[in-house]
């Protein structure tokens, strides 16, 4: 039987990666496991002719309201019973997710996708579809507007492969979250 024991939870404030983030919570209740919710802010880059602003100030605000942030939905998560640690970075995304993994010690990361589509999504880019391919441990998206179903709810489970290296890994964790919750595989 898979066991997790903690989770890292990246949100980023919009309502995918608070839906993703209440998943987390279920999963580690589920699996008696801590989440770890990062925020990371990237760094803002000047304006060619000159900034009529402080980058530094501009940067130090964001991380101030990332962290009031991060205590709120912590505040309105404590009556979970799990346990959760906050925390917000300031670099690139990727790195610091990855980075975070390591840290923590995580062996899980739940992310909220957005659902973009064609242009938007070539233009605006994925975390979670970058975290996809490089992510070192599992990784779960939480698709926009889904059911908040998490084990032992959980019914189906789509296992999607390219017959790489991490196939082999990814079909046991789906194989027992399946025999845990009598979902099916597909």
């Amino acid at each position: 039987m898979v066991r997790f024991r903690k989770i890292l939870c990246p949100v980023d404030f919009f309502k995918p990666s608070t839906h993703a983030f209440n998943y987390a919570l279920k999963l580690a209740a589920n699996y008696r496991a801590g989440v770890h919710a990062l925020h990371v802010v990237a760094p803002v880059i000047p304006a060619a002719y000159g900034a009529p602003f402080s980058v530094e100030e501009l940067t130090a605000d964001l991380e101030k309201e990332s962290e009031r942030l991060l205590k709120k939905l912590k505040a309105g998560a404590e009556k979970s019973g799990v346990s959760i640690t906050t925390e917000v970075k300031l670099g690139d995304i990727d790195l610091e997710i990855r980075r975070s993994v390591d840290a923590q010690k995580a062996d899980l990361v739940v992310m909220g996708t957005h659902g973009r589509r064609g242009f938007e999504r070539l233009v605006m880019g994925s975390v979670t579809e970058r975290m996809i391919r490089h992510c070192p441990v599992p990784l779960i998206t939480v698709g926009p507007g889904r059911k908040d179903t998490a084990p032992p709810d959980i019914r189906r489970i789509l296992v999607t492969t390219d017959f790489s290296e991490g196939t082999r890994d990814a079909m046991a964790y789906a194989l027992s979250i399946a025999q845990e919750c009598q979902a099916k595989i597909t």
